[in-house]
């Protein structure tokens, strides 16, 4: 513990009910509740975990701390320290009277639900409010402890850092002594608050404090109960996914390794490697042998003898192929797949290997300048995998593409699952600096698409009486800077209902949207293939544009498996697209304008964009990337808000009575929001008041501004299983339907599967 800071550091101690309802009278004579939890080191949601103390401050400087279940805690015993965390929630958790503070209020809040404490009322968020001032990390409290307050800099418990894996965090929380915790669990509060009447003022004057309200308070309510729910996994199914890809991986790693040339690599290294050991070990004989010739020293050269018979041995061990160390057997191993150092010599340099052109180097973390390391990312191997005539590459970007879906979304999430077969997954709302959220324990932004692995979606599924239904924002990036620019042409297509990339198409083809859409839809059309190119090369420059890729790069994504396409063809591309949307092309020029003068950009909703690099053009790189920034994250980041805002208002709704009580939502994944409800609840009735809620939130009320011509389109689909969700038909009485999805494990029964998934 860092003595310095915590030692002198004076708080009380509430051991009592007595004790704790003067602290709670308190905190209703000030108006404020900061609090902060010291748990196991477990999540809320995961059935081991358990609060050790927790400490709550009512005014800046000083802390009282409640020992909770906490080995050494006096109200362990009957569970006392469970009615004394009832009592708190009800007095001031759940008093709208009562200003709550902490850093990463959703973390307190999944305790609070955990107990059966629903928190209401005004909520101040140290670390969000740090976010919106400054969207770049860190953001912890001890990053925010060193800038505010240098006393107490650093303040720490000896050994907090170390312990960087799950099981090792729980193992050292769950076994710090209370007295340590105390004073460290204390200091959290009381920093907390002090930084809260601050940051308050400064999100205020700064014009943030609509954002923070209205946005970020409560879709940090919303996540925490999202967090809490989690999604229902199919346990059986999951094991069955475990062994099919263990042998996807085995069959992938056998396919590479009788690729003749990595057969006679691999002889050559195990050769080489065995060469060098043996060598090693004759170097060292000779070493001790003229050591033994040169001394007169009887005691030494007894000690000599005998080292120099054990290398012996140990050299006709090594030739016989035993006795050899673990890592002496690492070394005479074939390739380690795994290995980028190895990898890297059997494409690139050794003379048995693959001798594949250098494409590209891999960068300096820190300097972002080129190392000396050639690159064996995806992106290098997809250029490189037309010049490997073996098939090796093909297979190892397979093998790579499996086993990160293995590591992550089938070990990973079995590895984490509840004994009820729940996930809970944790949404970060201050995970990017756009505004998009993040996810982690699993990353579920990145879950893989149906076409990529269908099989592991399908691992997700309904609990009893529940069907699933996603609500999917349709292009709201395009949607959005459609009413940002004002563009004519593209406010004009969204209006009349056309697909915006078929349509772009169809100008520079010179054709009509009706005949183009006659062909693109008719898979059996000849012409179909050449339309789909052509899309989906809209739709690339329609993204580039959004991200502000270069030609180079969009030559790259323009490019087919039947044509390589030049930087001149993008440049083209890029001059039509903008030549289609004109205003979209002045929207553009403006964005990055206004970071080179302000060194900002700030979205509709009135997230701020910090980019300095902006104003720097002698650093030509990070200028580069800033001017990108400047469009891409404000587009992202609103599109991102409207989904977060639709799901605070479903949640509003559903509160006030206005929406079935039954529907609940289990997540959100990037533009699209995930729900529970009943079969009866899906009905035209409903679906109509959310799509309205969804397609034109009230952000003039909310945020002071509306995109004006255009409304956001919502996509509903449904079903039990996430993998197997169909879009929602007017009319449909999805009570009958799913009627069977009230039986106890209805996934395990495949009759029933296969009749709800056939209507």
């Amino acid at each position: 513990m860092n003595k310095d800071v915590l030692d002198n550091y004076h708080f009380s101690w509430a051991k009592t009910m007595a004790d704790v309802k003067k602290v709670v009278k308190y905190c209703k004579m000030t108006g404020y509740c900061a609090h902060d939890y010291e748990t196991s080191g477990h999540l809320s949601s995961d059935h081991r975990g358990y609060p050790t103390c927790i400490s709550i401050a009512f005014q800046p400087g000083y802390a009282y701390v409640i020992p909770l279940a906490h080995k050494d805690s006096p109200l362990r015993k009957g569970n006392k320290w469970k009615r004394i965390l009832k009592y708190i929630g009800r007095e001031l958790i759940q008093n709208d009277r009562i200003v709550k503070v902490a850093h990463n209020f959703k973390f307190e809040h999944g305790w609070w639900l955990k107990y059966g404490i629903r928190p209401r009322g005004v909520i101040l968020d140290t670390m969000l409010m740090k976010y919106l001032l400054n969207e770049k990390r860190p953001h912890d409290l001890k990053s925010l402890a060193y800038s505010f307050f240098p006393q107490y800099a650093n303040y720490s418990i000896k050994g907090e850092d170390t312990e960087r894996t799950p099981e090792g965090v729980v193992q050292f929380w769950s076994n710090v002594p209370l007295e340590t915790l105390a004073p460290y669990n204390a200091l959290d509060s009381d920093l907390c608050l002090r930084l809260a009447i601050y940051l308050e003022q400064r999100i205020r004057e700064c014009g943030f404090y609509q954002l923070y309200r209205n946005l970020l308070e409560m879709a940090s309510y919303n996540l925490a109960e999202v967090e809490s729910r989690g999604y229902l996994v199919d346990r059986p199914y999951l094991d069955g996914l475990c062994e099919s890809y263990k042998t996807k991986i085995e069959e992938a790693e056998a396919k590479m390794y009788v690729v003749p040339s990595l057969v006679k690599y691999n002889k050559k290294r195990v050769k080489a490697a065995k060469k060098a050991l043996l060598d090693g070990l004759l170097e060292q004989i000779e070493i001790k042998t003229n050591e033994l010739d040169s001394t007169t020293d009887k005691k030494k050269l007894g000690s000599l003898q005998r080292s120099i018979t054990n290398l012996q041995k140990k050299y006709d061990n090594y030739s016989a192929g035993v006795g050899l160390t673990k890592k002496d057997k690492e070394s005479l191993q074939p390739l380690n797949l795994k290995s980028v150092k190895q990898l890297i010599d059997f494409l690139y340099y050794n003379k048995y290997g693959l001798r594949l052109p250098i494409i590209k180097y891999t960068e300096d973390k820190k300097t972002k300048k080129p190392t000396k390391n050639p690159a064996t990312s995806e992106d290098v191997l997809l250029e490189l995998k037309d010049k490997d005539e073996t098939g090796f590459i093909e297979t190892l970007l397979k093998y790579r593409e499996i086993t990160k879906l293995y590591s992550t979304y089938i070990v990973g999430i079995r590895d984490i699952l509840n004994p009820d077969n729940t996930l809970h997954g944790s949404f970060l709302i201050h995970g990017t600096v756009t505004g998009r959220l993040s996810s982690r324990n699993p990353n579920l932004q990145n879950m893989p698409r149906d076409t990529t692995a269908k099989d592991i979606k399908y691992m997700f599924v309904c609990p009893k009486g529940k069907v699933m239904m996603q609500l999917d924002y349709s292009q709201a990036e395009l949607r959005v800077v459609a009413g940002w620019s004002q563009d004519k042409q593209m406010l004009e297509w969204f209006r009349v209902g056309h697909d915006i990339h078929l349509a772009t198409a169809c100008k520079k083809y010179k054709i009509s949207y009706e005949d183009a859409y006659k062909i693109y839809s008719n898979e059996d059309d000849p012409d179909f293939k050449i339309w789909k190119v052509r899309r989906k090369q809209a739709k690339t420059i329609g993204f580039g544009v959004l991200y502000q890729q270069g030609p180079n790069h969009l030559k790259e994504s323009l490019s087919t498996p039947d044509h390589k396409a030049t930087k001149e063809e993008a440049i083209e591309f890029l001059d039509e697209w903008f030549d289609t949307f004109p205003r979209i092309r002045k929207f553009v020029k403006k964005q990055q304008r206004f970071a080179e003068e302000h060194g900002y950009v700030v979205s509709p909703f009135g997230r701020k964009r910090r980019l300095p690099e902006a104003r720097n053009k002698r650093e030509q790189g990070k200028y580069a990337k800033a001017l990108r920034d400047a469009v891409n994250a404000p587009i992202q980041g609103t599109a991102s808000d409207f989904a977060l805002f639709s799901s605070i208002l479903i949640r509003e709704q559903i509160m006030q009575g206005k929406l079935p009580a039954s529907i609940e939502q289990i997540g959100t994944i990037h533009d699209s929001l995930m729900f529970y409800l009943d079969p009866k609840d899906m009905n035209d009735e409903v679906v109509d008041h959310l799509f309205n809620i969804c397609k034109d939130p009230d952000t003039q009320k909310y945020f002071g501004f509306k995109l004006k011509g255009i409304t956001m389109a919502v996509d509903f689909e449904l079903g039990l299983r996430w993998s197997k969700l169909k879009g929602y038909k007017r009319g449909t009485d999805y009570a009958e339907v799913y009627k069977d999805c009230y039986i106890d494990h209805w996934w395990e029964n495949k009759e029933i599967v296969a009749l709800q998934e056939a209507t």
